[in-house]
């Protein structure tokens, strides 16, 4: 019965593992709703292949659950060395580095099980991702087993990257059919029909129905059945059966022997109810939902008398890891040890670079800290307001630090004032509340710089110049910057040098001055000292200044190594800020539906209002393109955001969305409007922001804009400026911008342009550009104007986006995917994954396939 209608993917299992031994490693995903059989495919693939290492770790459904708790689980399997490294608290560099070296190790092919990566921590997830990519070359098969029916952003966004990776296979496992759940009924007094129909042909429900007998009847939940045969114990097997339900999935014999009064007949008891088991060395309950289910039975009184008596258990064995003993704590109601158990999961976790789990559990400290001095409490909001400013939850950031600079206030301690302040300035920044993050950053300067040379004041010098230098003051933010490296580097503080040499670079780079070596300096201290905030900052501020100079080609290999580390250390605040301007790369390069993805993949996601505000530029510029109502609304909503940042370059950037947005409909006095406020604050902002401004003040207003100050202009608006239209196309085409190319066009008197702008627009789907044109050449009064094809509204008939249908056309020219990247000026990376999303949608394993599927279907023209 277990392995009923499991027979292709047991094959596909074997066959993966037959890949491995021959060292060709992969990173198989196992997916299916909870009691689907996941973990039961796996145990029939271990016998089936006993001559492998196999090594077993479980995620913790824990609130918060333990970092790296599954390499926890592994390591003592796999190698000493890095068990130890693990007891230990090893950095995750070499934790990671240490996993990889084990996995390859051991003389025998290898494979390592995580099971219910659902529950995994950010971490774990890292991790997962780290190996995935190094296991290519190695006899290793990884496996990862995952509920497809609770999905949360953070495992969707993972195995999405997961997915893309060559050496990444996945196998869904369906429910049982009726014809098999019939099958399964026959002879055992049950009605398959019926039975199907209660269970949805889940095998664990199926099962557990079937084991309760015809005389039990039918259950309406699996809950009922599970307290139904708990329900039988005596009260010292049911106490067992509850302590374990909160023990967890996987409970020791010796944990569970000191926790109540159980003898071991009344364990031996326990184990005949069915909903939990034992194994080689621990007891095991035969699945969470029954796990699930003793556990929300509990009286409220019961359960926290059985939560402390865990907590003291683990404390006296001393092989708990503080998470564990913090979420016990909580539960048992005792706020002094959640909070200390909690405060010390939350170092640990930061340390690891589990941002989000550090962020939880220095929650989970302050639910408990109404009896904690205040100097306590204020700790405690500062460091909570660190970790939330990395993942990007401002508004959490932004109180924690007020409420923390009020309690330093009351204490009078005027530096810990004057840093919190500083870090509430940074938060109102990533809120876009510029005018209230100037007043701030002022005033935290002012209270430290009474305390002379501090690491404290150099920050403070570090976020003022980056304030000054983000509200267009850039001649004070070089002062600023100059004075915080300086004595950053006498005190020896690698994140303040990195942040003040990142913000110098910012400057020079709208000035006009050589940016590129302080930003690149920036980079190295910050990735050298392990400051991940301040390195996802100077990657994506890398990024910009190498794609405002229109070095595209670097632009992508900075993203692609600066997401990978923002990933990696959950830096996420800068790592969403790297990806979202990356999306207006990829849209500028023509790849809408890529860039809608990305922008709006984001939805649900608690993003700052300055990286939401990127997210709704690209998609509300995309829709607007297509004609959907919706792309002025998404604009307007980013505009909103960028007003009340007071940054210029938002604002500016902002207002030219709303040019192109109102031009496209119709509204040219709108969008003279939104030009002219663009022209006023474009001082301040980089070249290519004034560039646009340039070119649209030149198409619309005409006198109006010959005022402005055309040094130093790229070659391709310099073109336009000066009416020498094919020239700027072919400048804008060096580069891919295929919308930039058309726009040129599209302003033109000459007819053939104007064709040829409709034409150009048509291949994007941008039919309100086409309209726009088309209204243009009434206005000029000719004749035969061309309506657009229909085609390019039409959904592809595999669902390829633009860019991957360019891809499929080169596989069936047989390149590799090196010669791919430079057809298409793409990084290797990126067409790895265009690759593997390419199979995914055609569903065939090999280019080779895909390229005769092409062809079969004419997806790709045969050549003739």
């Amino acid at each position: 019965m277990d392995l009923l209608e499991r027979d292709a993917q047991l094959g596909a299992l074997q066959e993966y593992a037959a890949e491995a031994a021959a060292g060709a490693g992969r990173l198989v995903l196992v997916a299916g709703e909870a009691g689907v059989g996941k973990s039961t495919l796996v145990e029939a693939l271990e016998r089936r292949v006993p001559g492998a290492r196999w090594a077993w770790g479980a995620c913790d459904p824990l609130t918060t659950p333990r970092p790296l708790g599954a390499l926890v689980d592994l390591a003592p399997q796999l190698d000493p060395e890095l068990d130890r490294m693990c007891r230990d608290g090893a950095p995750r560099e070499r934790l990671f580095d240490a996993a990889r070296e084990a996995l390859a190790g051991g003389g025998a092919p290898t494979c390592a099980v995580f099971e219910d990566v659902h529950w995994a921590d950010d971490a774990t997830l890292d991790l997962l991702r780290f190996l995935g990519r190094r296991v290519r070359d190695l006899p290793v098969l990884l496996i990862a087993t995952f509920r497809d029916d609770e999905p949360r952003p953070r495992l969707l966004e993972v195995l999405a990257q997961l997915g893309a990776m060559r050496t990444t296979r996945r196998i869904d496992l369906p429910p049982l059919s009726a014809h098999a759940v019939d099958a399964l009924a026959a002879g055992r007094g049950v009605d398959g029909g019926e039975l199907f129909r209660a269970t949805g042909g889940n095998p664990f429900f199926v099962s557990e129905l079937l084991r309760s007998g015809p005389g039990d009847g039918m259950p309406s939940s699996i809950r009922e059945l599970v307290l139904a045969r708990a329900a039988r114990l005596s009260p010292p097997a049911r106490e067992a059966l509850d302590a374990a339900a909160l023990i967890g999935l996987t409970v020791p014999p010796a944990l569970l022997g000191r926790v109540g009064s159980a003898a071991p007949r009344d364990v031996d008891e326990m184990l005949t109810c069915g909903v939990i088991r034992a194994t080689t060395d621990a007891f095991a309950f035969r699945h969470e939902l029954a796990r699930r289910a003793v556990d929300e039975a509990i009286p409220p009184h019961r359960r926290q008398a059985l939560h402390r008596a865990i907590l003291t258990a683990l404390e006296e064995l001393e092989v708990a890891h503080p998470a564990r003993l913090a979420f016990h704590a909580e539960g048992a109601g005792d706020a002094a040890r959640a909070v200390a158990h909690a405060r010390r999961a939350g170092r640990e976790a930061a340390a690891l670079g589990a941002h989000r789990e550090a962020l939880v559990q220095f929650e989970r400290a302050l639910r408990h800290a109404d009896g904690l001095p205040e100097r306590e409490r204020a700790e405690l909001l500062d460091a909570l307001a660190a970790e939330a400013a990395v993942v990007d939850q401002g508004e959490r950031a932004l109180d924690a630090r007020r409420q923390a600079s009020e309690l330093w206030r009351g204490l009078g301690d005027t530096v810990r004032e004057g840093d919190s302040l500083r870090g509430l300035a940074r938060a109102q920044l990533r809120v876009a509340d510029g005018t209230g993050a100037t007043a701030t950053a002022e005033r935290a300067l002012e209270l430290l710089q009474a305390h002379g040379d501090t690491r404290e004041y150099a920050a403070a010098l570090a976020q003022l110049a980056g304030d000054r230098m983000l509200n267009g003051r850039d001649d004070d933010a070089v002062v600023l910057a100059r004075r915080a490296q300086a004595l950053g580097e006498r005190l020896g503080l690698p994140g303040v040098q990195a942040d003040a040499l990142d913000t110098l670079a910012c400057s020079l780079a709208v000035t006009g001055g050589d940016w590129e070596p302080p930003m690149r300096e920036a980079l190295r201290l910050a990735l050298e000292g392990g400051v991940a905030d301040q390195a996802g900052r100077a990657f994506n501020n890398l990024h910009w200044a190498l794609g405002s100079e229109q070095r595209i080609d670097e632009a992508i290999a900075v993203y692609e190594e600066g997401w990978a580390f923002c990933e990696a250390h959950d830096a996420l605040s800068f790592g969403w800020c790297l990806r979202m301007e990356h999306a207006e790369i990829v849209e500028w390069r023509g790849d809408w539906d890529e860039a809608l993805d990305m922008a709006e993949g984001t939805a649900g996601m608690p993003l700052t209002p300055l990286n939401r505000y990127t997210c709704l530029s690209v998609a509300g510029r995309i829709r607007s393109r297509r004609g959907e109502p919706r792309g002025m609304e998404l604009l307007r909503e980013a505009d909103a955001i960028a007003r009340g940042s007071g940054q210029p370059q938002y604002e500016v950037q902002s207002a030219l969305n709303l040019v192109e947005a109102h031009w496209l409909a119709g509204d040219l006095d709108a969008a003279r409007r939104e030009a002219a406020r663009a022209l006023d604050l474009a001082p301040g902002t980089v070249g290519c922001i004034r560039d646009s401004v340039l070119e649209w003040a030149h198409r619309l207003l005409g006198p109006a804009a010959r005022d402005i100050d055309a040094a130093d202009v790229w070659d391709a608006p310099r073109h336009e400026l000066a009416g020498r239209r094919r020239e700027a196309v072919a400048a804008w085409e060096r580069i891919g911008y295929v919308n930039h190319a058309a726009l040129v066009l599209a302003f033109s008197d000459d007819e053939a342009d104007l064709r040829d702008a409709i034409a150009r627009f048509d291949r994007l789907g941008a039919t309100a550009a086409v309209r726009a044109v088309r209204r243009r050449m009434r206005e000029l009064g000719l004749r035969a104007i061309p309506a657009g094809s229909r085609s390019a509204t039409r959904a592809h008939p595999a669902h390829l986006t633009r860019r991957e249908q360019d891809v499929l056309a080169l596989l069936c020219e047989h390149l590799s995917n090196e010669e791919i990247a430079r057809r298409l000026v793409l990084s290797v990376r990126t067409v790895d994954h265009h690759v593997s999303a390419i199979l995914a949608k055609l569903g065939v394993a090999s280019r080779a396939e895909a390229a005769e599927a092409a062809r079969r279907t004419g997806l790709v023209p045969v050549a003739g």
